[in-house]
């Protein structure tokens, strides 16, 4: 085979209750693209979302999919593709029904967000850490505005900074690595920054903490070719 494959496990830890969900993810990179396939359960708030976007080779997003379950019962799904500046949804979900949309940002699209752990971290490539800004503007799209993820699934667009923190080595349950440590600043009212850690060329999540959701989340099992 052309391409390689790595494989994980993310569970997510709330101050109170303990685990309270977990991504298992998978992600093959060839043919000068990347894919991310992930299945993601949130146990106390009763959502399973599955995931699927792809970047191309400077990790520029192509397209993806969403299908959201909340509490037992189907909200929707939608195809999106994104396009330079562009990004065009079709999606068909149980308080909108079928839906149309293609939005234009004002500049070109970095990232978009289907909610997936993993994705969360792949939008700190983004940053360019040989410039002097410490704080940098990127322009993305997403599935939902939720913190949870939780509505249409439908797109949107936004705006968000973030921050370089410097490296950190972490230890977490799937061993310790050499990472990069990242503080996503959001642009919505009541938000708090989302800190992130990644590692290695292939940007995977170690380890992320949210205030707003008093949750942090670690990689817990890898296996694969991860660089």
């Amino acid at each position: 085979m052309d391409h390689r494959t790595y494989r994980g496990r993310i569970t997510r830890h709330h101050d109170d209750f303990g685990e309270t969900g977990r991504e298992w993810v998978a992600v093959s990179i060839g043919a000068g693209q990347r894919t991310l396939r992930a299945v993601c359960e949130l146990d106390r708030d009763r959502i399973l979302r599955d995931c699927v976007q792809s970047v191309d080779d400077a990790w520029r997003p192509l397209d993806a999919y969403v299908r959201l379950t909340v509490r037992g019962a189907y909200m929707g799904s939608a195809w999106f593709q994104c396009r330079g500046d562009v990004v065009e949804c079709e999606a068909v979900t149980v308080a909108e029904g079928r839906v149309r949309q293609s939005l234009r940002s004002t500049d070109p699209l970095s990232v978009f967000v289907t909610h997936a752990l993993t994705g969360d971290g792949w939008q700190t490539v983004m940053f360019d850490r040989s410039k002097d800004e410490r704080i940098q503007v990127v322009t993305g799209a997403a599935s939902s505005p939720n913190p949870l993820g939780d509505s249409g699934p439908m797109a949107g667009l936004s705006h968000k900074r973030i921050e370089y923190a410097g490296e950190e080595r972490v230890t977490v349950p799937a061993g310790t690595f050499a990472t990069r440590h990242y503080r996503i600043l959001s642009s919505l009212p009541g938000r708090t920054p989302l800190l992130v850690w990644v590692t290695g060329e292939d940007t995977q999540l170690v380890k992320m903490r949210w205030d707003l959701t008093r949750t942090t989340y670690v990689l817990d099992r890898l296996e694969g070719e991860l660089r």
